[in-house]
């Protein structure tokens, strides 16, 4: 067997851990550590270390025993062992999201997600801060594997503001309960996109449809013209006309509704009967209001999501 320096977590463990494929030398770690301790977090370890496999029994007779685990990831072996023995001084305070996938996907293996949880908080908040659609991916199915329903929700929450893809394209979900769980963020995320197309559109309808409403103002009046032109104008401007939100993520969206601050053309003449003009007019300076307005509503209402899960 190939001989490393040992990464004494308990240094008077009776388990060392082998971790790493023999053929990678330079991945092997040997990790010391209590199988109480190992025992006490992780249903597996407990039943591995007892009376009734070869593991226990060799720490029964001599006191040590060797486990090769050379599946597992080295790095994150070590990562979970010292969390385990409440080795928080060496604990890695920012992990990478594939990192954390893997460290995931461990503690699904061992039974011991609820050991990590608080790291997991602390590191998915760290990452999600400039994650990639992708990475949010791996956080999202991660956050699954952990059975973390909080994390799931907020990753959810960051999904549906942030993400340019499709949910259910960019993350691989396991089965039970967690399995619709993209689908259910994308139809959130598709919901929100589908109120700020509808919210522009129905500010481009009122304005054509207002000239209609006031029959006392002059037939050949251009003010109306002038105005939907203008507004157009400034939708284009900020980005949000011609309507289409593919590929543009929520939050960008309701940023531009809330830069939004309608005004009249400054070359506009009012006609003589002023109806329609004055009051347009009033509506058209409210606008600006209106649009931030409803970009928080559709800001708040994207961060209820409703989904099932098993854990806290």
């Amino acid at each position: 067997m190939v001989q490393t320096d040992v990464n004494d977590v308990d240094p008077n463990g009776d388990v060392v851990l082998i971790c790493g494929d023999p053929s990678q030398r330079s991945r092997i770690t040997r990790t010391r550590v209590s199988s109480a301790i190992m025992g006490y977090s992780s249903s597996v370890f407990k039943a591995m270390f007892s009376g009734r496999f070869k593991e226990g029994r060799e720490i029964t007779c001599s006191g040590m025993a060797e486990v090769s685990l050379p599946d597992d990831d080295p790095e994150m072996m070590l990562i979970l062992c010292q969390i385990l023995h409440l080795r928080h001084d060496a604990v890695p305070r920012t992990l990478k999201p594939l990192q954390l996938l893997k460290l995931a996907e461990l503690c699904d293996k061992y039974d011991c997600a609820i050991a990590i949880k608080p790291s997991a908080g602390e590191w998915a908040t760290g990452i999600l801060q400039q994650a990639t659609d992708s990475e949010r991916g791996c956080l999202l199915t991660a956050a699954c594997l952990l059975q973390h329903g909080a994390l799931v929700q907020r990753i959810a929450a960051d999904l549906v503001m942030n993400s340019s893809s499709p949910v259910d394209e960019i993350g691989t979900i396991g089965d039970g309960v967690w399995l619709n769980i993209p689908s259910a963020i994308e139809c959130k995320r598709l919901a929100m996109h589908r109120e700020v197309s509808m919210f522009v559109e129905k500010r481009i309808d009122d304005q054509v449809k207002a000239k209609t409403e006031h029959a006392s103002c002059v037939e050949s009046c251009p003010v109306g013209a002038k105005r939907i032109a203008s507004l157009l104008e400034q939708l284009r401007n900020s980005g949000l006309w011609p309507v289409s939100t593919s590929g543009k993520p929520l939050n960008r969206l309701l940023t531009m509704m809330e830069s939004i601050k309608v005004r009249d053309p400054r070359d506009l003449a009012r006609c003589e009967a002023k109806l329609y003009c004055l009051h347009e007019f009033h509506k058209l300076q409210n606008g600006g209001v209106s649009y931030s307005h409803a970009a928080g509503k559709i800001r708040q209402s994207a961060q209820e999501i409703k989904l099932a899960k098993p854990g806290p």
